[in-house]
C-alpha cells in the first residue's frame, strides 16, 4: 500500500460516511439507531447535536473513571489529610 492509499483510508476511518456506521457490523446497534432517526434532519444541525452529545458523554465517562480511580487508590494510614496540609495542621 503506498502513501497515497494510507491517507485515503486513514480519511475514509476519520470521517466515516452513515451508509459505511450502518452497514459496519462493528457500530453498536444504538448508534445505528439514532443513525437512522437523524438521516432526515439537517446534517449541520445533527453534526452540531453530536458534538454536544460527544462532550456530554466524553465528560461523563470522565467522572465515572475519576471516581473509580478514587475508589481504587489506597488511602494512607497515617500523616496528615489533605485538609490538615503538609505541616499536619489545617491551613
Amino acid at each position: 500500500m503506498n502513501k497515497g492509499e494510507q491517507d485515503s483510508r486513514l480519511a475514509d476511518w476519520a470521517r466515516p460516511t452513515v451508509q459505511a456506521l450502518l452497514t459496519d457490523p462493528a457500530v453498536h446497534d444504538p448508534l445505528k439507531r439514532v443513525l437512522r432517526d437523524w438521516a432526515e434532519r439537517d446534517p449541520v444541525d445533527a453534526a452540531l447535536d453530536a458534538e454536544l452529545l460527544a462532550a456530554a458523554l466524553g465528560h461523563a465517562a470522565d467522572m465515572r473513571c475519576g471516581q473509580r480511580a478514587l475508589e481504587a487508590k489506597p488511602r494512607a494510614t497515617s500523616g496528615p489529610s489533605a485538609a490538615e496540609g503538609r505541616h499536619g495542621r489545617l491551613d
